[in-house]
C-alpha cells in the first residue's frame, strides 16, 4: 500500500483528492486546514497551520507521517518550499528546494530569467522591510525614476500601492507591496 502526505490549505471541495487518488488502495494522510470537509473516511487528518510547520521541527505525529510516506503532495503555492524541505529531509521523491526555489523566491526568479537572457530592469534584495524602509521611501519619493518593492516569496493577495510623484500625478501606481507579509526579505526594481 502507497503511503501519500497531502499537505491541504484548501477547501478539498475544490482541490477533489477523491477524485484522482484512490483511498481504499492508499494509505492517504491530510495535514493542514479544512479536514474536516475531507470526504474519504479512511484517510487520516493532522490539523494544522501549514504556514508555522519547519521541516527540521515538525510535531511528532506529523514527522512520523512524512518520515514514512512513498510521497508528499503540496497543491498550495504557499506550500511548496516546506514541501521541498520535508522531501529533502526525509528522502521522498518530487521536486526539491533547489528546483521550487525559482517558482516561489522572486529574486532567484529574476536571476534565472537574466542568466537566461530575458531583459530584466535592476533590482535586489533590500535585507528587510523595516531597514528597507528609507530606499523605499526614496524610490517611492523619487520624481526621476520608477521603482516597485514586492515581497520575496508572498502570495499576490492582500497588497497596496507604492506611488512615486510622477505615477501618483498620472493615477497609476508602480509597483505593489503586501503589508501583511511575514517574510523579511524583499526585491526592489528600480525602472
Amino acid at each position: 500500500m502507497t503511503r501519500i502526505v497531502i499537505l491541504n490549505r484548501a477547501d478539498p471541495r475544490r482541490i477533489r483528492y477523491d477524485r484522482v487518488i484512490d483511498h481504499q488502495r492508499h494509505d492517504v494522510t491530510y495535514i493542514g486546514q479544512f479536514l474536516n470537509e475531507i470526504s474519504p473516511t479512511n484517510a487520516t487528518a493532522f490539523p494544522a497551520k501549514l504556514a508555522d510547520l519547519d521541516a527540521d521541527a515538525l510535531p511528532a505525529h506529523i514527522e512520523e507521517a512524512c518520515a514514512n510516506c512513498d510521497y508528499l503532495v503540496a497543491r498550495g503555492e504557499r506550500d511548496l518550499i516546506l514541501a521541498a524541505q520535508i522531501r529533502e529531509r526525509f528522502n521522498i521523491p518530487g521536486d526539491s528546494v533547489a528546483r521550487v526555489l525559482p517558482i516561489r523566491d522572486k529574486l532567484t526568479m529574476r536571476m534565472a530569467a537574466r542568466q537566461s537572457s530575458v531583459k530584466q530592469p535592476t533590482f535586489g534584495r533590500l535585507p528587510n522591510t523595516s531597514a528597507s524602509a528609507p530606499r523605499c521611501r526614496r524610490i517611492k519619493n523619487s520624481s526621476s525614476s520608477r521603482g516597485s518593492t514586492q515581497p520575496v516569496t508572498a502570495s499576490g493577495s492582500g497588497v497596496a500601492p507604492i506611488w512615486t510623484r510622477a505615477s501618483k500625478a498620472s493615477g497609476t501606481a508602480t509597483g505593489w507591496w503586501r503589508s501583511s507579509c511575514r517574510e523579511t526579505s524583499s526585491t526592489s526594481t528600480d525602472f
